[in-house]
């Protein structure tokens, strides 16, 4: 090894000592906007979003579909993924009916402990990409368009388990434009087993 080579930090050296094959785990929060209009009132607070909770019958309006092997729980809103320390969680979100009627989107993910990711590292990303959709007349005819794709997105630290709420807004079509309805949240829950 060369000796001009700069001396790493304790974190660094950490880092590459680990045998890295870093994933990302994309989580799709899927949202009964719906049924969220129907039995909760609006919300304008951004800073104070409204607690959603499953109803007396076990109904929650809000589960997630992971992506990567092995995982359990999908469809729920308490996951269990198979991810690695430096793996990194992008969380989506849609409506029941793909953002048409009415649109979700997840503006921010607070974790109660910081025991998976950190408590002060969970960003916003917004990507502009191609992708290929069906064309206005023939189903079987894929044009390309470009679409935004929001994330919030954060590393995990440690495995375990971490407890966190997810704040996302609801936008209701009245017409042909959609308003903002309100601001809520999701009380979740993640392991993340190595």
């Amino acid at each position: 090894m060369s000796e001009n080579i700069m001396p790493h930090s304790q974190e660094q050296k950490s880092l590459l000592q680990q045998n890295w094959t870093q994933e990302v785990f994309f989580v799709n929060v899927i949202i009964d906007t719906q049924y969220i209009i129907d039995n909760y009132t609006p919300n304008q607070s951004k800073d104070n979003p409204t607690m959603i909770f499953p109803n007396r019958k076990g109904f929650n309006p809000i589960y997630m579909v992971t992506s990567g092997g092995g995982n359990i729980n999908s469809g729920t809103d308490n996951l269990l993924v198979n991810a690695y320390v430096g793996d990194q969680i992008c969380w989506a979100s849609q409506s029941e009916t793909s953002n048409f009627d009415h649109s979700v989107y997840i503006y921010a993910i607070h974790p109660l402990q910081g025991n998976v990711f950190p408590l002060n590292d969970i960003r916003y990303c917004c990507y502009n990409k191609a992708i290929v959709v069906p064309s206005k007349k023939d189903p079987t005819l894929m044009v390309e368009e470009r679409r935004t794709f929001p994330f919030m997105t954060a590393r995990i630290e440690d495995t375990g388990t971490e407890s966190y709420h997810i704040w996302f807004a609801i936008y209701k079509r009245e017409g042909t434009n959609q308003k903002l309805y309100g601001y809520f949240k999701q009380d979740t829950t993640i392991v993340v087993r190595g």
